[in-house]
């Protein structure tokens, strides 16, 4: 078993070792894990290509994740600053007709 794990965590391959938390009895000891490709944080799809990620704060999204997390903030702040316009007119006409 030990040379089975020297020869994954020693090729040049996927797999990588380390601590990791065992499901039956919840202790941590050493484990071998195939190296998943990195996820979007959107999405939580893999990532197929590098080029088509965008790496925020340390979060990786695809483009078209990212694209679509900007359009949601840009309508809120549009809708939030509609509201803002429309209680400042209201408060306007009030003090008009006082």
């Amino acid at each position: 078993m030990l040379r089975a794990t020297a020869a994954l965590a020693a090729a040049d391959t996927a797999f990588t070792w380390g601590p990791g938390t065992c499901v039956g009895c919840r202790r941590t000891t050493n484990t071998i894990t195939y190296a998943r490709r990195v996820k979007c944080a959107h999405c939580s799809r893999g990532i197929d290509d590098d080029g088509l990620a965008e790496v925020i704060d340390g979060d990786a999204f695809h483009r078209s994740c990212w694209q679509v997390l900007l359009s949601d903030q840009r309508i809120r702040v549009s809708r939030s600053l509609g509201r803002r316009s429309r209680q400042l007119i209201a408060e306007a006409r009030r003090r008009l007709d006082a």
